[in-house]
């Protein structure tokens, strides 16, 4: 075990006498950090090490709330330990199953269940701390790259930028209200426990607009049009109307926009755990072709008439 994963280990106190022969452990994953299954003296732990939360434009106190929250609503396992920088320890899903793309794509209840998950967040009736607004948390993601980052950035981004603000007017226009929001549901932020689905990785959580949230899973699970159709006939438990269907996909350009330049961020940080470069390139590909339809201007058209 390497000397740094001891050293965050013994900075938690319910572990800081435990020596390092007396505890198994196994990396699960992360992007922005590093996570591991510990195992010690029998009782199981999920070990989250925190990655550059200022590049990453994370505010790890509005974390922990929200996190807290959460796990009040018992939709997020126990909170155990959280330090300032965002060193974590929660309870481990000893029966659980992390969610990815295939296992969304193969079984075909997986969209509808992950849509009522989402929608059982969202009606708690809670509050969480701040406003998600996407072009504000974008602004600090440009901030963050230097006149060399900038060049990173495919061409065409900063029209599709200029595109989406005048969209986001629309939206303002036509508002719905802020509910509790994961903000980041990709799959492998869900897990499948025997009695109901959890969500981990509260980094990005704010209040927002519900369609933020339902966009992110459809785009990172890549989902068919059926598959969408089903995670919001979940999430609303009837047929989604036109409009829901509209700002649904206006907001998965948006989240394409938005994720672009954090993949620069995190190449230029030397993190080697994803090809970052394919990941800006594909995301903005995406959000290029979507924007670029004719059934995308009748979505705007849509919301504006709702």
């Amino acid at each position: 075990m390497k000397q740094y994963i001891i050293d965050a280990i013994h900075r938690i106190p319910m572990l800081q006498e435990v020596s390092p022969d007396e505890i198994d452990i196994e990396r699960m994953g992360g992007l922005n950090n590093e996570t591991y299954h510990l195992t010690v003296h029998d009782q199981d732990y999920s070990l989250r090490i925190p990655g550059d939360a200022e590049a990453n434009m994370i505010d790890r106190t509005v974390e922990k709330h929200n996190n807290e929250v959460a796990v009040s609503i018992g939709i997020s396992p126990e909170l155990l330990f959280f330090s300032d920088c965002g060193l974590s320890l929660t309870r481990y899903i000893s029966d659980g199953e992390t969610l990815n793309r295939e296992i969304v794509n193969s079984d075909k209840g997986v969209p509808s269940r992950i849509g009522a998950t989402i929608r059982q967040l969202h009606d708690c009736g809670k509050k969480f701390k701040f406003k998600f607004r996407t072009f504000k948390l974008l602004d600090g993601f440009l901030s963050q790259l230097d006149r060399k980052g900038m060049e990173k950035l495919p061409d065409g981004y900063f029209e599709c930028i200029d595109h989406g603000i005048s969209i986001q007017k629309i939206l303002d226009e036509n508002p719905v209200d802020f509910v509790p929001c994961h903000c980041d549901t990709i799959p492998e932020n869900f897990i499948f426990g025997h009695d109901r689905i959890w969500m981990i990785d509260w980094e990005y959580s704010r209040m927002n607009d519900p369609y933020f949230d339902l966009a992110t899973f459809a785009l990172s699970s890549y989902l068919s049009h059926e598959q969408e159709i089903e995670v919001l006939t979940g999430y609303f438990g009837r047929s989604p109307s036109m409009a829901d269907y509209a700002r649904m996909a206006i907001y998965k350009a948006f989240v394409d926009i938005l994720w672009t330049p954090w993949g620069i961020i995190n190449d230029t940080l030397g993190n080697d755990r994803v090809d970052y470069s394919y990941y800006t390139v594909d995301r903005f590909r995406r959000c290029l072709d979507l924007m670029s339809r004719e059934e995308f201007s009748c979505y705007v058209k849509t919301v504006q008439m709702h």
